[in-house]
């Protein structure tokens, strides 16, 4: 079953006192912790305009036996980030992989002029004005989430890889900040809504694999291009 973890910390603080059993103080700790070695692997695909794209990503490998449970933790920022080891989710990547799951850090780039204007001409923005208005990171976010996914089915796959046998399909979750918790949703099934046509499921953006999804940090209904309008509007 499908899992999708919304975080929404200060107000459930405010609302009811703190109770975690089993979770002093409600945090969580490993019960023991493992090394792991890291590496920064360059991703690239080419999206729906033909347009390559590439971005870099740091894995982090537990030293453990048999299969590994993944985490990918996408981070936030429309602007991008160039480097993938430090800076993006490097604490909750370290506790992730301590605890024994092989951990994928991406850090995600912004289009280029030429890049946006593929997209623009994809999505129907034929004019200079509209193309402006168009997020190109609410569009990228998760089908970079998707190369990730790829790359480790194919690693998975692959005889000559270190990863080979390793990777636990049936058990991988997807946590994102801010920019990277919209792309968790759209993973997830959530639907964007780009100059009044929504795109989503699994025509567009979402990816069936993952288990379980963290968005610490999401848009707001009706921002960010999320589909949904209102609080409890049945048809969202």
């Amino acid at each position: 079953m499908r899992v999708a973890l919304l975080f929404t910390i200060a107000a459930l603080h405010a609302q009811q006192p703190r109770n975690c059993p089993g979770f002093p103080n409600c945090l969580y700790t490993p019960a023991s912790e493992t090394e792991f070695v890291g590496q920064t692997i360059p991703i690239t695909y080419d999206d729906v305009t033909g347009t390559e794209r590439t971005f870099e990503a740091y894995v982090r490998v537990p030293n453990v036996r048999g299969k590994m449970p993944v985490v990918i933790w996408a981070h936030g920022g429309g602007e991008g980030i160039g480097e993938a080891r430090s800076g993006t989710f490097e604490r909750p990547s370290i506790l992730t992989a301590s605890a024994g799951y092989l951990t994928i850090t991406p850090a995600f780039r912004a289009r280029n002029p030429e890049q946006q204007k593929a997209l623009c001409a994809f999505v129907g923005a034929d004019t200079e004005q509209l193309c402006s208005i168009v997020n190109s990171t609410t569009w990228d976010r998760p089908y970079d989430i998707q190369a990730i996914i790829r790359l480790l089915r194919r690693e998975n796959a692959r005889e000559d890889s270190p990863l080979y046998g390793r990777v636990d399909m049936e058990r991988i979750a997807v946590g994102g900040h801010s920019a990277g918790s919209g792309g968790t949703f759209a993973v997830a099934g959530a639907y964007r809504e780009i100059l009044d046509k929504r795109y989503g499921g699994l025509d567009y953006f979402e990816d069936p694999t993952p288990i379980a999804f963290i968005v610490l940090s999401p848009s707001a209904p009706g921002d960010s291009n999320m589909f949904d309008t209102s609080y409890r509007r049945p048809e969202t």
